[in-house]
């Protein structure tokens, strides 16, 4: 049986910090690039109702993105952030952008700009995750009660 420490505070904050990023990243950075490749009218407001949903789904993904992470972290010992954007880096590469790039090859509009627009904001969500976790990954003043994993 394992026995993983998750700072739940730090998870929060990360999945907070995370935020912003998909703003800039779909806003003001590619946000016409990417409706574009999508086949989306930039004239056409999003219904509210599905984006105020839509943003709450993805805060949740992210939560649990971030608790697996910290997990990791601590299966590993992470111990710096050099050492928690390495793994994280790991972990995109394994996981997150193998399944960005299954999902765009199987999209109704699937595109090299896409892939890479996707990707690499759930890069930079990893990544900011990462430096945040690392932070708190040896914060001893701030422990949190274990989960345990049977095995």
């Amino acid at each position: 049986m394992y026995q993983v420490d998750v700072n739940y505070l730090a998870v929060l904050i990360a999945a907070v910090a995370a935020q912003p990023v998909g703003f800039l990243w779909y806003g003001a950075l590619f946000g016409k690039k990417w409706r574009a490749l999508k086949g989306i009218d930039g004239d056409v407001s999003p219904d509210q109702g599905a984006f105020g949903k839509a943003l709450a789904i993805g805060f949740v993904a992210v939560i649990v993105e971030f608790i697996v992470l910290s997990m990791v972290f601590d299966w590993v010992g992470v111990v710096s952030i050099g050492q928690g954007l390495e793994i994280a880096l790991i972990v995109f590469v394994g996981f997150v952008a193998t399944i960005v790039a299954v999902g765009n090859v199987f999209s109704q509009k699937p595109s090299l700009g896409l892939f890479l627009i996707d990707g690499g904001y759930q890069l930079a969500v990893i990544l900011v995750g990462a430096i945040i976790l690392a932070l708190f990954q040896d914060a001893s003043a701030l422990t949190q009660p274990e989960v345990q994993i049977i095995r």
